[in-house]
């Protein structure tokens, strides 16, 4: 599925039209896809269709598998199939073994891709939730205060200050950290410190701000 879903957005970013970086040479273009989303409370979610039906999903930077309640798999008509048995998925209510429903056709801002599955459990009786892989497979800029996730395609920026928005205002990067090998999804996490306490923290937009019990007691 993360093969198809990651062609699927590669081609829709370099269906946009490469335009000049602000303030940056000639050189360096970047394309643009832009994700409209829509603040549900403290969850930032997006339009899709399933098999022609219009929803919402949460866009969650934090999963690595794009999952929904039991709840929403029923609304939606989704038919489904027992998990592989080893896999068991793990949260804040403990633990649960997953169903998979497949989707036949699954539409965002007027791009479809087929044949996607989604995994289907837990208690959580909202919407389902878009992949992280998606998001870090690509430059990604979160601009949910005017309603839009977009993903970017620089070419040619590795000199150029991407960050237009600042203009002539200070502003500061934090390299991600990863314990993958280099090539492999981020999980959008960054060292921040903590009463001078470093630790390390996570970009994850379908979470409110929490702390470990661990983290807590060493800061």
């Amino acid at each position: 599925m993360r093969r198809a879903l990651l062609k699927w957005i590669a081609a829709a970013v370099a269906a946009v039209p490469s335009v000049p970086a602000l303030a940056a040479p000639q050189a360096c273009s970047i394309g643009a896809f832009s994700l409209p989303v829509t603040m549900d409370g403290l969850r930032a979610s997006v339009p899709v269709k399933v098999n022609g039906i219009d929803t919402r999903f949460w866009l969650d930077s934090g999963a690595w598998f794009s999952i929904m309640s039991q709840a929403k798999a029923d609304e939606l008509h989704l038919e489904l199939k027992n998990a592989p048995a080893y896999l068991k998925l793990y949260g804040i209510g403990g633990s649960f073994s997953p169903k998979v429903a497949h989707i036949q056709n699954f539409t965002v801002v007027g791009a479809s891709l087929h044949d996607v599955d989604f995994l289907v459990g837990g208690s959580d009786a909202g919407n389902g939730l878009s992949v992280r892989n998606l998001l870090a497979a690509f430059d990604t800029e979160f601009d949910l205060a005017h309603g839009q996730v977009k993903l970017i395609r620089p070419d040619d920026c590795r000199k150029t200050a991407m960050a237009y928005w600042a203009k002539d205002k200070p502003y500061f990067t934090v390299k991600l950290l990863s314990d993958r090998d280099e090539g492999a999804v981020h999980d959008f996490k960054l060292p921040v410190q903590l009463n001078g306490t470093e630790v390390r923290a996570e970009i994850d937009s379908g979470a409110v701000t929490l702390i470990s019990r661990h983290a807590a007691e060493r800061a």
